[in-house]
């Protein structure tokens, strides 16, 4: 979220190409850590669970759900570190739109139909990852008209 304040002053104080690369490091180094976290989570998902429930059955579908999650964590992060360097390039409205779109909208819509038909904790499991993806390809396509990841001349 630092990446909010770096690109904005940078950006007005005439400072592009300085922005461009803390853009591309801040990007890599979040989606590294968070990739890394991804990891630990998948491989003691029972042990963080059972800090918070005992319940076996607790335990047992908190895992699913983490071992689906978590190499997708990528994705989150990726979607909050973009919505940063949008809110620093002064495109706020842009990563609000999204996030209520992606993560609300598509989210309740696909609860509210498919859920109600589909009485299934596996589909609950998969809709924050698909709404990760969507969100990032979302913002993908919108990062690419500020060429922030060509090479300058």
């Amino acid at each position: 979220m630092a990446l909010t304040t770096f690109v904005s002053q940078n950006e007005g104080a005439g400072q592009s190409e300085r922005s461009r690369k803390g853009i591309l490091f801040g990007l890599a180094a979040a989606l590294l850590m968070i990739e890394c976290l991804g990891i630990l989570i998948y491989l003691f998902a029972p042990t963080f669970i059972s800090f918070f429930n005992q319940n076996p059955e607790v335990i047992a579908i908190g895992v699913d759900r983490a071992k689906i999650c978590a190499f997708f964590y990528v994705l989150l992060g990726f979607s909050h570190v973009v919505s940063s360097i949008l809110r620093g390039l002064g495109r706020p409205l842009m990563p609000m739109v999204v996030m209520l779109v992606c993560w609300c909208a598509v989210r309740v819509v696909a609860l509210m139909t498919i859920g109600q038909s589909v009485h299934s904790l596996y589909l609950t499991h998969w809709l924050y990852p698909i709404t990760w993806g969507l969100s990032s390809i979302v913002y993908i396509f919108d990062l690419r008209k500020y060429k922030l990841f060509m090479p300058r001349a």
